[in-house]
């Protein structure tokens, strides 16, 4: 089997958490990066869904909370912190059912000794994710209060599948996305 090669391809990487790593990848594979911040993650005006879904956890009104990325669950630890032990939040989520939309968020999970009762296979879109969880809960799945922990923006396809199949669904918004402080790298490289 022949090795992978940009055989000198100018590679455009919208990257902006793990630039390096990418930049070194890309040149690895023969090829020349070109690596940008094309957004980032920018706090809430308010983080008040955050505050609600802590309390609705420490009183086991969820039966399942779904993990959609790494950054979101530590975001969501961080926010919950400030006004909640964090040590009994982790606690609740260890008793609780969990799942994880693929690698990060599992990574971020296990860092807290979290169980993952179910992991969205590959390439990890909400479609996988659902199947999975349809997959480890079958036909409990319809009586399960289920909260989200969104990124940057609501997934609508995730959330409407599990309006049909759950008893109900608590979207838990922890960041939003923004442009980078500067855009003029991503100009340039962007709009050659």
């Amino acid at each position: 089997m022949p090795h992978a090669s940009f055989e000198g391809l100018r590679v455009l990487s919208l990257e902006s958490r793990r630039a390096r790593e990418v930049e070194k990848l890309i040149r690895t594979y023969n090829g020349e990066p070109f690596v940008v911040p094309a957004m980032r993650e920018l706090p809430l005006a308010s983080n008040q869904p955050c505050f609600e879904f802590a309390e609705k956890l420490l009183g086991r009104q969820f039966d399942l909370v779904i993990f959609l990325t790494g950054v979101g669950v530590r975001a969501m630890l961080d926010i919950i912190a400030t006004r909640f032990d964090r040590e009994q939040v982790v606690a609740a989520l260890r008793t609780t059912p969990v799942a994880a939309r693929g690698v990060k968020p599992q990574a971020a999970l296990r860092e807290l000794d979290i169980p993952i009762a179910a992991t969205a296979a590959e390439p990890t879109t909400w479609r996988e994710l659902m199947q999975a969880v349809e997959s480890a809960f079958g036909p409990s799945l319809a009586s399960m209060r289920v909260a989200v922990q969104e990124y940057g923006a609501t997934n609508p396809e995730l959330i409407a599948a599990l309006a049909e199949r759950c008893a109900s669904v608590t979207k838990v918004p922890v960041y939003q996305w923004g442009l980078p402080e500067d855009l003029a790298p991503c100009a340039r490289q962007c709009w050659q």
